[in-house]
């Protein structure tokens, strides 16, 4: 009888023991949210004062960051490409609006709040925005090079009078063309001469 309750005892204190290995912890570790950088240039011909955001296909936000003081930004949003862009500030009038189909370089700019405008059936882009978990599907990256496109082609005069060659004009696709929002810049003079209605 008491070799029997040793073997017990044995196997109890062997059991307790077999609980302190760290490999059986099941204490459940947070998925880590990964993160794409978007970064670029918000400017009006002269740069943006206030703020950039951007929303991915799943709605999800970044955190608002303040945009420099010569125009650029770089924000960190959970990854989930196509992305919205805004640009916002306390007054709404000068909301701007863009659209990143993958991380990297972005212009915010009134040329492609206008293209995403027209991409968007001529339907306000802040509705667009707020909704995009829903709409991310449905406006295409098709549409919006395409809208993209027809924006330059409406300006191509002006662009050519502001000093870009044929060749830059022929190429030029306002969401990722890269500039300065500088006086010397041939781009952002040309965004000073171009106003949202």
């Amino acid at each position: 009888t008491l070799y029997a309750a040793l073997l017990v005892s044995g196997s109890m204190l062997l059991t307790a023991c077999n609980d302190d290995d760290p490999k059986s912890n099941n204490t459940p570790t947070a998925p880590v949210t990964q993160t794409e950088s978007i970064n670029g240039v918000a400017a009006t011909g002269k740069a943006f004062v206030g703020q950039v955001e951007v929303v991915n296909a799943q709605g999800k936000k970044s955190e608002p960051v303040t945009v420099k003081a010569d125009g650029t930004f770089s924000v960190n949003v959970p990854k989930g490409a196509p992305y919205l862009i805004r640009a916002f500030n306390n007054n709404a009038a000068e909301t701007l609006y863009s659209y990143a189909v993958a991380a990297g370089y972005a212009n915010v700019t009134q040329l492609t709040t206008a293209a995403l405008y027209d991409a968007n059936a001529k339907v306000d882009v802040a509705k667009l925005y707020a909704d995009w978990a829903k709409q991310s599907t449905q406006l295409t990256a098709a549409s919006v090079i395409q809208s993209a496109a027809e924006v330059v082609a409406n300006l191509k005069s002006q662009m050519l009078a502001a000093g870009l060659t044929a060749a830059e004009v022929n190429t030029l696709n306002v969401f990722n063309y890269e500039f300065e929002a500088t006086a010397s810049n041939k781009f952002d003079n040309l965004l000073d001469l171009v106003k949202l209605n």
